[in-house]
């Protein structure tokens, strides 16, 4: 006896009778079925699914016609059932086989980071980059990849609404002018180019002398010329008296001929607002004893500082020369 309907709830078994009359194959069930769902017997013998019949359907159909009977063919067979639709929220975890949910079943739009585990996300699972690059953010928010520097260079932020970049520092220390020769004329522009941005200079001077008697000064300015007014300097010398300059920083009160003097002044940036320079020199002379002097000043230019003058109220003579170190 066949064991198909153990399990089965009895509401659901169907019995169908036929006569066979040895020429017809195919009998309609009285609902849907399968062939592993009947126990058909033909006057008594139970058939054997599949061999000796098949159901599809409502249609049952005998691989050979049964012979001539009345009710001689009895089906016994539960009905075909549709499994619906689970509920919302009716399908737990734990009636999920283990590795059941495949990739192809889950839509792209739908991995949110809702769905992702914090420190979930390993570099191997990181789409591949440039060797050096950095993730950074543009100004709308999105990821980019900052481009790879340079050996030497450093990131450098750019400040809001802008992605950092790898940049070159700056040259540390001095940079050294191009040495100029004050041994002729009266006026001799000793620095012309100083780029922007200088806050330091060391304006230093050998062999410095006026061919008579006289005074000297260094004076500044920026793209619009040399300044002559403004300055607000004063000189003092130990062979001499102090005297007091508005037309350049004084560093010569009364010089003798031909005297050779060595020294330096330096210029420092006290306010790029105004452009307002200090400085500060001392130089030592070489005749009568070594003369020996001092000063100090002021001044503001109308734009960035770009070039350095020399000037003196007598020609230069000897083998006088001048040179910047900046930063």
């Amino acid at each position: 006896m066949s064991n198909f309907l153990v399990g089965t709830n009895l509401a659901d078994v169907q019995l169908d009778k036929f006569n066979g009359d040895t020429s017809t194959v195919a009998f309609t069930l009285s609902v849907s079925s399968s062939t592993f769902s009947a126990l058909v017997r033909i006057s008594g013998v139970v058939q054997t699914p599949t061999i000796d019949f098949n159901i599809s359907g409502t249609t049952l159909t005998f691989t050979s016609a049964p012979p001539t009977g009345t009710d001689n063919i009895v089906v016994t067979y539960t009905k075909a059932t549709q499994i619906g639709v689970p509920n919302d929220a009716s399908v737990s975890a734990s009636k999920l086989a283990s590795n059941a949910v495949t990739t192809d079943k889950i839509l792209d739009a739908n991995i949110t980071t809702d769905k992702i585990a914090d420190n979930a996300i390993s570099l191997s699972k990181m789409a591949s980059g440039t060797d050096g690059n950095i993730i950074s953010y543009d100004a709308s928010g999105n990821p980019v990849a900052v481009a790879t520097g340079t050996n030497g260079q450093v990131l450098t932020s750019a400040g809001a609404g802008a992605q950092p970049a790898f940049e070159t520092l700056p040259t540390a220390g001095f940079t050294l002018g191009t040495v100029t020769s004050i041994s002729s004329g009266s006026q001799v522009i000793v620095a012309s180019s100083i780029p922007s941005g200088v806050k330091f200079i060391v304006l230093s001077w050998d062999n410095f002398s006026l061919n008579s008697t006289g005074t000297a000064e260094v004076r500044i300015g920026d793209s619009g010329g040399i300044e002559t007014s403004g300055y607000d300097s004063n000189h003092e010398e130990a062979a001499f008296q102090s005297s007091h300059s508005t037309t350049g920083y004084r560093i010569l009160t009364s010089s003798i001929a031909a005297d050779d003097m060595n020294g330096q002044m330096i210029l420092s940036l006290v306010d790029s607002s105004t452009n307002l320079w200090t400085a500060t020199h001392q130089w030592r002379g070489n005749i009568g004893g070594g003369n020996i002097g001092w000063g100090a000043g002021i001044k503001a230019l109308s734009g960035e500082l770009t070039q350095i003058m020399m000037m003196g109220t007598n020609t230069f003579d000897g083998s006088g020369i001048a040179n910047i170190n900046y930063m």
